[in-house]
């Protein structure tokens, strides 16, 4: 048997197939990273996003914080005794020097109460 060299020019579409697959190699890696870069952009988005919406959070956690702050000096400066004091005078109201008691008479569920015991 004779084998005869040929020249690659002679054998039709030979390198078609080796251009074929690199060039798919390569829009593959090109799709690969455009993907990857947009995920990224996207995820950076979202992350700011979630940053300036917690930095919203926390200022307004720190305005109540001082606001409740100034609500219990206000509520501790009314809850002193010579302040309640004061203002029991301004609205007329008079100090007494003894306690008088009262007595009250039993209520009248209480007295059917024991008109019921009894029998």
């Amino acid at each position: 048997m004779k084998y005869q060299l040929t020249q690659k020019s002679e054998v039709p579409n030979s390198g078609w197939l080796k251009k074929f697959k690199i060039n798919t190699s390569l829009v593959l890696v090109w799709l690969a990273v455009f993907l990857l870069a947009a995920a990224n952009l996207i995820g950076t988005n979202s992350l700011a996003t979630q940053g300036v919406v917690l930095d919203k959070i926390l200022q307004q956690t720190a305005d109540l914080a001082s606001r409740n702050h100034l609500i219990e000096l206000q509520i501790n400066q009314s809850a002193n005794l010579t302040t309640l004091q004061t203002l029991a005078q301004q609205q007329g109201f008079v100090r007494i020097n003894r306690i008088v008691n009262l007595p009250t008479p039993p209520a009248v569920a209480a007295l059917l109460n024991l008109g019921s015991v009894n029998q």
